[in-house]
């Protein structure tokens, strides 16, 4: 590494300072998202365990994963410009679908 990559790495990390103390919600340092009040990620555990204790004496063909029961994540805000429309892209249901279809095929 020489001193120009050093330069552009702490000009980065001076830019999003992931230690800063005045910041009181969840960041993403890269994208400079920042959470709503709906993220909950610090209860993921807890909710998982609610999740598994939901599941019991339910055969597992049977029991469907409830998105008002999960935890919600840092929202990553993915606009595409498509023929001079914005699109809105769900990341999750994107990846979701797609290895859905590569398990079908």
């Amino acid at each position: 590494m020489d001193s120009k990559d050093m330069e552009t790495i702490l000009s980065f990390f001076r830019d999003r300072n992931p230690f800063d103390s005045t910041e009181t919600k969840l960041r993403n340092i890269e994208s400079g998202v920042t959470a709503d009040e709906s993220t909950n990620p610090e209860c993921a555990l807890a909710i998982g365990k609610s999740i598994l204790q939901g599941m019991c004496g339910i055969p597992q063909n049977r029991f469907t994963f409830k998105r008002s029961l999960q935890a919600v994540p840092l929202k990553e805000k993915s606009f595409v410009k498509l023929d001079d429309e914005g699109l809105q892209i769900d990341t999750q249901l994107l990846f979701q679908r797609l290895t859905t279809a590569a398990e079908v095929h």
